[in-house]
């Protein structure tokens, strides 16, 4: 698989128009994309720092968002999907390199949360930390979407224990999802159709007053 640019074969395509044994993967993709998007779109701005210092709390902010977005789903996938998987389709590997993963996002996380890291920041570090991480973040991404691919799933698991296992990643996402930075940042980078657990909440919260959004989330 190509690790340079995100793939497009998701763009256009609704999950119900998928067959049930390639539903892991589409879902998976669109996921990846999203983290493949941000980490790019975080070393083009930090080629600009003149720029960034203009707008930093929020690009910080954004690197937060997507370093946090990474863990929240591979805790996912270690808490409901590796789980499901592993008996079947050994997924130690993976498990493998998100501890490898783990260490550089932890380490990106601590720097742009830093209390004083407006008065402190410094492009080379950050660009430094993100660089150090692409190729084993992406390589990861890539390996991860061609072990669950159709004809690997589809020797393993009945249709039904899919259609199970793909609910239950929906509900555990929109149990453990952030709201105020998960969301609006999958949104902001995901193809379009926009998945039906987004649209809805993006209703909900069109149609609330702000004192009621978070309870209506």
């Amino acid at each position: 698989m190509d690790t340079t640019n995100p793939s497009t074969s998701v763009i256009g395509v609704r999950l119900s128009e998928v067959h049930v044994f390639d539903k892991m993967q589409w879902m998976m993709e669109r996921a990846h994309n999203v983290f493949k998007l941000g980490h790019e779109s975080i070393l083009k701005h930090l080629e600009e720092p003149e720029k960034l210092q203009q707008d930093l709390p929020n690009f910080l902010g954004y690197c937060s968002s997507w370093a946090g977005g990474v863990l929240v789903h591979h805790d996912t996938e270690e808490t409901l999907l590796f789980p499901f998987l592993s008996p079947r389709m050994n997924m130690t590997g993976e498990v493998g390199q998100h501890k490898v993963m783990h260490d550089h996002l932890d380490g990106i996380l601590a720097y742009v949360n830093d209390p004083a890291i407006t008065q402190t920041f410094n492009s080379e570090i950050l660009r430094d930390k993100m660089t150090v991480l692409r190729d084993p973040l992406f390589q990861h991404l890539d390996g991860e979407l061609d072990h669950i691919r159709r004809e690997n799933i589809e020797s393993n698991f009945s249709p039904q224990e899919i259609e199970d296992m793909i609910h239950k990643l929906d509900q555990y996402a929109q149990a453990h999802a952030n709201p105020w930075t998960e969301l609006p940042f999958m949104i902001s980078h995901i193809a379009p159709p926009i998945p039906w657990q987004l649209s809805r909440v993006a209703l909900v919260c069109e149609q609330c007053h702000a004192a009621d959004l978070f309870t209506a989330l």
